[in-house]
């Protein structure tokens, strides 16, 4: 399965972000025209089924897990038109079906399919982990009010400061009974 598609604004136009097998595309959402595509250069983007996560400067990342990684595109305007190029791929930030999150310079998010699950910390300049931290199951994240707000499909919720240097758990406690795959939403200050 591919990820659901993401809507985004580049440089001033609406794209909706889409996967289609080992390419890449942009769309544009009320014709269906291809902005740009690009065809990626490994296949096992073929298992990313966690949706996209697009930042205002211009910067795509896709995840998958099943042998997969973390990769990370650039998408620019280019005269008329769009042109996306891949900047690198992380082989160990694999998210199978969750959020990950962009806080600066780094990416934050929870690696693994049937093994052992980490949470990860990635420099999104480079590439380079930084940091790997056992603890949680597979999880989905949210970044509020400063805070890293994990919840794992364990049911396990938790508060924690997300740094490129460490991650220090702030408070924690089991929410749900049962597995847990959905992302969490925030709304003003309830969860």
């Amino acid at each position: 399965g591919n990820p659901s598609p993401l809507l985004v604004n580049i440089a001033g136009r609406d794209q909706l972000i889409m996967q289609l097998g080992q390419d890449l595309a942009g769309l544009d959402p009320a014709d269906g025209k291809t902005l740009w595509k690009l065809k990626v250069s490994n296949d096992k983007i073929g298992f990313a089924i966690s949706t996209p996560l697009y930042s205002e400067d211009g910067m795509l990342f896709v995840s998958a897990a099943y042998g997969g990684g973390t990769w990370a595109f650039k998408v620019e305007k280019k005269g008329d038109g769009f042109e996306a190029t891949e900047l690198w791929f992380n082989k160990y930030l694999r998210v199978q079906h969750g959020s990950f999150v962009r806080v600066g310079d780094h990416l934050y998010g929870s690696s693994g399919d049937f093994a052992a699950t980490l949470l990860m910390c990635v420099n999104v300049k480079t590439g380079e982990t930084l940091w790997r931290e056992r603890g949680f199951a597979k999880a989905n994240c949210l970044y509020a009010d400063g805070k890293l707000v994990i919840l794992d499909e364990n049911g396990d919720l938790a508060l924690a400061e997300a740094k490129p240097e460490v991650l220090k758990i702030l408070c924690r406690a089991n929410i749900l009974t049962h597995q847990a795959w959905t992302v969490p939403t925030i709304v003003g200050s309830t969860m």
